[in-house]
């Protein structure tokens, strides 16, 4: 069984970070990495958060892992490989 997760506190000009990345995402992902972290600080165990934000476990552990070691920056969306999407004005209109 693997040990407890613990989040160190969050505060200050990280937390205000959190909150201004939480209500002014654009990404609906990136919400929910931020809704992530936010619960964790707020007490909830691991399997809680997965169940509320609907995503395995892993993947709630994967997000706390990246934020405890790169910070905020680390929630954001990175770079994806590939031809980025084209949108046509009559689908802007659609």
């Amino acid at each position: 069984m693997r040990p407890p997760f613990q989040l160190k506190l969050i505060r200050g000009r990280q937390l205000r970070r959190l909150r201004q990345m939480y209500d002014w995402a654009d990404c609906p992902r990136l919400r929910r990495r931020v809704q992530i972290v936010v619960l964790m600080q707020a007490g909830y165990a691991i399997r809680e958060i997965a169940r509320i934000t609907r995503q395995s476990v892993w993947t709630v552990r994967r997000w706390l892992h990246r934020f405890e070691v790169e910070g905020c920056a680390g929630l954001e969306e990175a770079p994806r490989a590939g031809q980025p999407p084209v949108l046509t004005t009559a689908i802007e209109l659609f």
